[in-house]
């Protein structure tokens, strides 16, 4: 983050150490997913994309799912929340709700890391694949996939308006 509270660039240069650069590039990610879909009507944000099931507040959905899956359930072991698969969204949730639980789960995921005694710390949880990962793979896996669906958003904006980029 900037000195202001917004996030950098990934790719700006910092003087932070390891967990602030990860965390502040997976800010960075995550701000551009809001930004994907903030401004959209919520039927527009709501609505599947042709020839998929995808809809743009799913992707948000599906990311804040993966949050808690990883930091909460995985790194901390809190078994209580469960995954929630799906790309489509109930016409009964908002905007408001489906980006305030995402906010929620990054809020919560940032607590956990900051928390951690470092990034070498393993998982309280293995993984479905039987192995136990440490804070530094979550975040650069958390990294991967929020910025692989913000690709996805940005695709589904051009589609919709024509809007591209950050």
């Amino acid at each position: 983050m900037s000195e202001d509270g917004t996030p950098l660039p990934a790719d700006r240069p910092s003087r932070h150490d390891e967990t602030r650069t990860l965390l502040t590039a997976l800010d960075y990610q995550r701000a551009v997913i809001r930004r994907k879909v903030e401004d959209l009507p919520r039927d527009v944000a709501g609505a599947a994309v042709e020839g998929t099931q995808m809809t743009a507040l799913g992707i948000v959905r599906h990311l804040g799912a993966v949050e808690r899956w990883w930091f909460q359930r995985i790194f901390a072991g809190d078994v209580s929340d469960h995954w929630t698969p799906g790309w489509t969204i109930g016409m009964r949730t908002t905007m408001e709700q489906v980006l305030g639980q995402y906010d929620e789960a990054c809020a919560r995921s940032d607590g956990i890391v900051l928390a951690a005694p470092s990034l070498d710390a393993v998982s309280a949880v293995p993984a479905d694949d039987g192995h136990s990962p440490n804070l530094r793979w979550i975040l650069v896996h958390m990294l991967a996939e929020t910025a692989r669906h913000a690709g996805h958003l940005d695709l589904i904006r051009e589609r919709i308006d024509g809007r591209t980029g950050d």
